[in-house]
C-alpha cells in the first residue's frame, strides 16, 4: 500500500502570492500530511477539483481584478513517493499550466522551492483562489484537511486565514 504525501492546509498560507492582505498573516510552517492512496475523502476532493478546474481556467482567464492569489496542487512522482504541491503565480498557455514551486517538498528532489514549472492539467488535484471578499474559492483538499483538524487548531487556521474556507 503506497502512500501519498500532501502538503496540508496549513502550507496554505504560503502557496498564495503575498497580496498585502495575506503578507499581514502569520506564515504558518509547512505540514506534510501522509495519507493513503485509499483515502475516500481526499480522492473524492481531487475528483471535484479536476471536475471543477473549468471554473479556475474561467476565473485565471477573466480580467476581473477581484479574483487574487491562484494557487494549483499538482502531484509529483518519483520512484515509489507521489508528492501533492503547491504552486503559485499561475499561468497557463497552450494546455499546460505553469507556476512556482511554493512548498519545500519532502520527497520529491527534482523540484525545489522557487523552481518555475510546467503541469499537465492530469497532475492537479487541487486549486484555489480567492475573490472580492478574500473567501477561497475551491481548495477542495484543503476543506477535507481543515475538517479533520481538532478544535483548537481549527480555530487557529480559521483566525490565521480570516475563515475563509468555513462553508
Amino acid at each position: 500500500m503506497k502512500i501519498v504525501y500532501i502538503l496540508s492546509v496549513l502550507v496554505i498560507l504560503s502557496c498564495v502570492s503575498c497580496n498585502n492582505k495575506s503578507a499581514e498573516k502569520e506564515k504558518v510552517v509547512d505540514k506534510v500530511v501522509r495519507v493513503q492512496d485509499e483515502d475516500i475523502a481526499i480522492n473524492n476532493a481531487i475528483a471535484k477539483a479536476k471536475s471543477t478546474l473549468p471554473l479556475f481556467d474561467k476565473a485565471l482567464n477573466s480580467t476581473n481584478e477581484d479574483f487574487t492569489d491562484f494557487a494549483i496542487k499538482a502531484e509529483y512522482v518519483e520512484d515509489d513517493e507521489h508528492e501533492h504541491i503547491w504552486l503559485n503565480n499561475i499561468s497557463k498557455a497552450k494546455g499546460f499550466y505553469y507556476g512556482t514551486i511554493n512548498n519545500t517538498p519532502e520527497s520529491i528532489t527534482y523540484i525545489k522551492l522557487g523552481d518555475r514549472v510546467k503541469v499537465n492539467v492530469n497532475d492537479i488535484s487541487d486549486w484555489v483562489y480567492y475573490d472580492k471578499n478574500d473567501k477561497a474559492v475551491g481548495g477542495y483538499t484543503i476543506r477535507v484537511f481543515r475538517s479533520r483538524m481538532q478544535p483548537d487548531e481549527m480555530n487557529k487556521f480559521d483566525i490565521e486565514m480570516d475563515s475563509s474556507y468555513v462553508e
